[in-house]
């Protein structure tokens, strides 16, 4: 039978519960299509290292990519409706969006919800910022902080069906834990498309 649904040490900075395999799929060769991926993220440096690490490792896994990077929180919502005629095979989503004064403040979940009401991505990776952002831990101390993401958590997996969701953990932009993280997200990624027969051999 099948293995059983396991989770994605959080030591790596990944939480997901899924059935998913380590072992390389040495077999596939091409895509049958160009994937579609959306990054909503409210910083520039954090949108273009994510966008750039993604690039590098897709081009590794010789898996043909194209990567939209709205704006504004309001193109972002443009681009997730549209999604829901052309879905998107992934879409990096900070939970943590700040007022940009285009009108449409939202939270990550706020926009994890309009994902699945217009059906609009494959698989949704959350980032977190639990490592970056110390405002939570100095205003309510650590315990009410880890409190608070362990809601989080738990409201993006009641809000998106979690085999196909992947909460990832902000690390800091120095060093390769980023691009370390991303590429595990890129594996699961490959994986569950081989189940949609994207590949061809």
């Amino acid at each position: 039978g099948s293995p059983p649904p396991r989770r994605i040490p959080s030591r790596n900075g990944l939480q997901r519960e899924t059935t998913f395999s380590d072992k390389p799929i040495s077999t596939l060769k091409t895509m049958t299509r160009t994937l579609r991926i959306l990054i909503v993220e409210d910083e520039a440096k954090w949108a273009t290292a994510i966008k750039s690490s993604l690039l590098e490792i897709f081009n590794d896994l010789r898996i043909p990519c194209t990567i939209e990077v709205p704006d504004t929180i309001r193109e972002c919502k443009n681009a997730i409706r549209s999604g829901g005629e052309t879905p998107y095979d992934l879409i990096s989503l900070d939970v943590h969006l700040r007022n940009d004064g285009s009108g449409d403040p939202s939270s990550g979940i706020d926009l994890l919800r309009i994902v699945k009401t217009y059906n609009a991505a494959w698989m949704v990776s959350i980032l977190t910022g639990v490592e970056t952002d110390e405002t939570v831990a100095d205003t309510y101390g650590e315990e009410r902080a880890r409190l608070l993401q362990n809601e989080l958590r738990n409201r993006a997996f009641m809000t998106f069906p979690p085999e196909r969701l992947v909460i990832m953990e902000k690390p800091l932009l120095e060093g390769d834990r980023l691009a370390a993280r991303l590429r595990q997200l890129c594996l699961i990624l490959r994986q569950s498309l081989v189940s949609r027969n994207l590949f061809r051999h």
